[in-house]
C-alpha cells in the first residue's frame, strides 16, 4: 500500500513540475551539455494502447485469465532473489517454465508483443533528431529487464537513427539509474565530465533527481 502510494505521489509530481520537450526551459538546460543521455519507456517510446505497463501482459495469453497475475508474481519473485539492482527478462521466464523450448518461446512471445505495443513519442523523436544533427553525443540509458539488443530493435523499429548511440540497461549491468549506479558506470564508460550531460526522462526519482545527485544535469519530461 506505502508503495502504491509513493508511486502516485510521484505521478503527481511529474504533472506538476515535469515539461514538455517545447519547453524553454530545455532549450537554456541543452546549453554547455556536450551528451545528451535519454530515458526510453515513457520518454522516446510510448505505449498508446496500455494504460499501465502491466497490461501488455494481458496481450500474451489472453484466453488464460490468471497468467497476468503469475507473470506479476514471478517478476516479483526473480527481484527478491536478486543480489543485483536489477534482472533480466530470462530470470522471470526461469520461474514459469521448466522447459527449455517452452521458456524461449514465452521470452519471444514477450519481446514481439513489446515491439508491436510501442510506438515513437512525436516530440521525442523529433527532439532526438534535432540534437543528433547538431551533433550532440547521444546515449539510452534504462531501467529494464530487457537486454539493449531489444531495446534498440524496438527504437530502430520506432524511427530512431541509433548510430554511434551506446545504449546502457539495468539488466546488463545489474546496476540502475535508480539507485544512482548505472549513471556513474555510464560516465565512466562514456569518460565524460559528468557536469556536461544532460538527462532527460520522466521518473521523478530515477531520471531527475538521481542523475542531479551524480553531478549530472536532467531534465523531468512530461508529455504535452
Amino acid at each position: 500500500m506505502m508503495g502504491a502510494f509513493k508511486t502516485f505521489i510521484r505521478v503527481i509530481l511529474t504533472k506538476l513540475f515535469g515539461k514538455p520537450f517545447s519547453s524553454p526551459a530545455l532549450t537554456k538546460i541543452l546549453t554547455g551539455s556536450t551528451m545528451i543521455s535519454f530515458d526510453v519507456f515513457d520518454t522516446l517510446i510510448i505505449r498508446p494502447s496500455l494504460k499501465t505497463p502491466s497490461d501488455l501482459f494481458d496481450l500474451l495469453h489472453p484466453g488464460d485469465s490468471a497468467y497476468k497475475s503469475r507473470r506479476i508474481a514471478a517478476e516479483r519473485q526473480a527481484r527478491d532473489a536478486s543480489h543485483l539492482e536489477d534482472i533480466k527478462l530470462f530470470d522471470i521466464y526461469e520461474l514459469l517454465y521448466d522447459n527449455p523450448r517452452e521458456r524461449q518461446e514465452a521470452i519471444n512471445l514477450e519481446i514481439a508483443t513489446e515491439l508491436s505495443a510501442c510506438k515513437a513519442n512525436p516530440e521525442a523523436l523529433e527532439f532526438f533528431k534535432v540534437v543528433k544533427q547538431e551533433g550532440k553525443r547521444l546515449i539510452i540509458v534504462s531501467d529494464m529487464y530487457l537486454d539493449s539488443s531489444t531495446i534498440e530493435e524496438i527504437l530502430k523499429n520506432c524511427g530512431y537513427d541509433l548510430a554511434d548511440v551506446p545504449i546502457y540497461v539495468s539488466s546488463e549491468y545489474g546496476k540502475t539509474k535508480r539507485s544512482g549506479n548505472l549513471f556513474r558506470t555510464v560516465l565512466e564508460h562514456e569518460e565524460v565530465e559528468a557536469g556536461k550531460v544532460l538527462h532527460i526522462g520522466d521518473d521523478l526519482i530515477s531520471d531527475y533527481l538521481m542523475p542531479k545527485k551524480c553531478g549530472m544535469k536532467s531534465f523531468l519530461y512530461r508529455r504535452a
